[in-house]
C-alpha cells in the first residue's frame, strides 16, 4: 500500500509536475507473463522541471491474454487531462507518484485553477525554506 500524499507533500517531493493530455494506452509483456501498460502524454503545460512535448509513462498492470494484473493508477482516459507528479526516470521513462494523479477537466473533478494554486503556493514555501 502507498503512503496517501496531499498534494502540496506531492508537488515538493516531485522532480516534474504537469498538466498532460493522455494521448492512449496499450499494454506490453515486461518480465515474462507480467503486464505493464504503457500511456503516452502531450504536456499541456509544465509546473515544474522538464520534459519532452510528448513522453510515455509504464506502470505494473493490465491484461495480457487470460492474466490480469490490477494496477495501482487507474486507467488513463484518451483525451483527458490530468496532473501528474513524475520523479526521475527509469528504466521505461518518468516514475510517477501513482497515489497523487488529479484528474481534471471534468464536471466532478476538482478546478484546474485551485489545483494548480495548491501547487504553486507549496513551491513557492519549499524555495523560501
Amino acid at each position: 500500500m502507498l503512503a496517501s500524499l496531499t498534494t502540496a507533500q506531492a508537488a515538493r517531493r516531485a522532480d516534474r509536475i504537469a498538466v498532460v493530455e493522455a494521448r492512449g494506452s496499450r499494454v506490453v509483456e515486461g518480465a515474462p507473463g507480467t503486464p505493464f501498460t504503457r500511456s503516452t502524454f502531450a504536456v499541456r503545460h509544465l509546473v515544474k522541471g522538464t520534459l519532452p512535448p510528448t513522453f510515455v509513462l509504464q506502470v505494473i498492470g493490465g491484461r495480457l491474454g487470460n492474466h490480469v494484473v490490477p494496477s495501482i493508477v487507474p486507467p488513463f482516459v484518451r483525451a483527458r487531462r490530468y496532473v501528474l507528479f513524475l520523479g526521475p526516470d527509469g528504466p521505461a521513462g518518468p516514475t510517477l507518484f501513482p497515489q497523487s494523479t488529479i484528474e481534471v477537466g471534468g464536471a466532478r473533478d476538482p478546478p484546474l485553477g485551485r489545483v494548480l494554486s495548491t501547487i504553486r503556493r507549496s513551491l513557492r514555501t519549499e524555495a523560501s525554506s
